[in-house]
């Protein structure tokens, strides 16, 4: 176990809290950028197109922000991902060099690339709605139908008492539960990021690694750059990291980094077709979740923006939960530093990676938005847990009002 007082990064990690955190990091952008240093944007689903700096492109303040033990912001886990994109920078800086690129990369290069993947396929905004919708749906299974006598056990065993008001809140909000949104605090989807990532870590190094070339650039990319291919999906479940045929990451307008299953009779770095790169922006536009990104002197018909509407909590209420990491360590933890950081936390009851929340000593936030002055207090008991107020604006944001 790692005290935060042996963080082996240098610098105060807390500059960062406060601070706009990138989902997508910001040298990867700049591969598209003109001699303006600007980007296109597309926007999903609308369409609107613009150009912008890669340092106002998909920020958010505060995105890697987590609360820790004593109540504190905490900005390790931001100064860590600085730390992995420095390395995967250098690395791909090393491939795309026109004249003494270098492919395959050495070890220490592939290493660096293949964590940033990693991390990038589950630290962006679309990988915490996932979680949000997962604890919406099993909080609601908790609840749904509970008759007068089940709300009565509920409110005994989790609140430890019974009264009139607390009974008649609760059959209120299970009668009305479309209304509500139960919704994980982030540090939920912050402590996951070193134990998913580290498994998606072994999976890409143990592929075949290509690169295709393009003669002109071609090639798009988005907010969740790492792509997933397979030949021939089952209509009937989906596919990930692991049993997909290859993984695809653009690393440029002419360079797309290709980790596959199976060993090919191409060459490890081969010219490929202008057809393909028509495939691989389909795939960009399918796998982006905000934000289309491309060259704005080439970016051609392939821009096309897709059409599906990513999920949206629309106007109902967030009933959010917060749980408290004990260490920095182990939200900041990554694979291919020097050590893989491991550390417990603690909710009240201990917490290991990859438990549940609800436990004792967490807290729970809930705004309903048709009467928000109601009280609060019977939302304790799903689970046990002290209860703060919310503003939800928007743009969808949340802050702590009190």
């Amino acid at each position: 176990m790692i005290a935060v007082d042996d963080w082996p990064f240098p610098g105060d990690p807390n500059q960062y809290v406060g601070a706009l955190h990138h989902t997508v990091p910001r040298f990867y952008m700049e591969n598209w950028v003109d001699s303006d240093h600007n980007v296109l944007v597309i926007e999903k689903p609308s369409g609107r197109r613009y150009p912008a700096r890669p340092k106002n492109i998909g920020a958010e303040t505060d995105f890697y922000t987590y609360i820790d033990l004593e109540g504190k912001p905490a900005g390790h886990l931001e100064q860590a991902l600085g730390q992995l994109e420095a390395a995967a920078a250098s690395a791909i800086g090393r491939i795309n060099h026109p004249v003494f690129g270098v492919f395959p990369p050495p070890p220490d290069d592939k290493q660096a690339i293949a964590t940033l993947m990693a991390f990038q396929k589950v630290r962006g905004k679309r990988h915490r709605r996932e979680i949000e919708q997962h604890t919406d749906f099993l909080a609601k299974v908790q609840v749904s139908g509970l008759d007068r006598e089940g709300i009565e056990r509920l409110l005994t065993d989790r609140a430890g008492e019974v009264t009139d008001e607390g009974i008649a809140q609760m059959e209120e909000m299970v009668a009305n539960l479309e209304e509500y949104e139960f919704v994980p605090d982030p540090n939920e989807h912050l402590r996951m990021l070193g134990s998913l990532s580290f498994e998606i870590f072994k999976r890409l190094m143990r592929r075949y690694w290509y690169l295709a070339e393009f003669s002109t650039p071609a090639l798009i990319t988005c907010d969740e750059p790492v792509l997933l291919y397979k030949q021939n999906p089952s209509p009937h479940r989906g596919y990930g990291v692991a049993d997909a045929d290859e993984v695809w990451f653009p690393l440029n307008p002419r360079l797309l980094l290709i980790l596959a299953r199976e060993p090919s009779p191409l060459p490890l770095k081969f010219a490929a077709p202008a057809d393909f790169a028509e495939l691989v922006n389909h795939y960009v536009m399918h796998h982006a979740y905000q934000l289309i990104f491309a060259h704005p002197e080439h970016a051609g018909g392939g821009a096309r923006h897709a059409t599906r509407r990513p999920p949206d909590a629309g106007t109902r209420a967030r009933i959010s939960f917060r749980c408290r990491v004990q260490q920095a360590a182990e939200v900041a933890a990554y694979p291919a530093a020097q050590q893989t950081l491991t550390t417990s936390f603690r909710g009240g009851n201990e917490l290991q990676p990859g438990g549940s929340t609800g436990t004792t000593g967490e807290e729970c936030s809930w705004r309903r938005y048709s009467s928000p002055e109601r009280s609060s207090s019977v939302y304790s008991s799903i689970p046990r847990m002290s209860m703060r107020r919310m503003c939800r604006h928007s743009c969808g944001s949340t802050r702590s009002s009190g």
